[in-house]
């Protein structure tokens, strides 16, 4: 398995899942990830993240999933504390998710593999969706949506958060447990939309398309 983003945040969380649960998890980051096989390039570079790609799966002979948690909200950062919601580079997000599942397509082709991709932008989740239809029957292809996560605070930020009558926030390890679920599913029980709702959160109407399952 491939994560992005694997250093820290919810990436670094996804990796400690999986290999809990008997993956053998690489990674991707700006930053070394000294726990696992890695390495250090930008997602936002498509030659860097096609590099990195090709000599980690050449070094685990092969990639049957693939994880884009790169830009996902990581500790300390007050502009990732908000619910379902985050204001981060656009270039983090949807072409970073784009290069590293571009990159990884014929490895994850060979093995029938899997991509899960992190929303917490309209345009990743439009992405994910028009993926999951062009790779119908070649690759599994499932989009985790947020809905409000706690990538490790401060507890002033929590507090924050709280007082302004805020829902409660999912802690990132609870996240990762849902990414691995969805891989863990067996073949012909694909989990193409997943939405992670912390309990008491209220979901409008109307607001996202509803999870579903195919």
């Amino acid at each position: 398995m491939l994560v992005t983003g694997a250093a820290s945040g919810l990436g670094a969380r996804v990796v400690t899942a999986a290999r809990s649960a008997g993956w053998n998890a690489v990674g991707i980051d700006v930053v070394a990830c000294p726990s696992i096989d890695h390495v250090v390039a930008d997602v936002t570079d498509a030659m860097q993240v096609r590099a990195a790609v090709e000599a980690l799966a050449t070094r685990a002979r092969g990639l049957d999933a693939v994880v884009t948690a790169a830009g996902a909200p990581r500790p300390g950062v007050p502009d990732h504390t908000v619910s379902g919601v985050v204001d981060r580079p656009a270039s983090v997000d949807l072409p970073g998710t784009a290069a590293a599942i571009r990159a990884a397509l014929p490895f994850l082709l060979t093995s029938g593999g899997t991509v899960v991709t992190i929303a917490l932008a309209a345009g990743v989740a439009g992405f994910t969706r028009a993926l999951a239809a062009e790779l119908c029957g070649q690759v599994g292809v499932t989009l985790v949506v947020p809905e409000g996560m706690d990538a490790g605070h401060t507890q002033g930020q929590e507090d924050q958060h709280r007082a302004g009558g805020a829902t409660p926030l999912h802690a990132a390890s609870t996240v990762a447990a849902a990414v691995v679920h969805a891989l863990g599913r067996p073949p012909g029980c694909e989990i193409r939309e997943l939405a992670v709702t912390p309990p008491g959160a209220r979901r409008d109407v109307g607001s996202r398309r509803p999870a579903s399952t195919a």
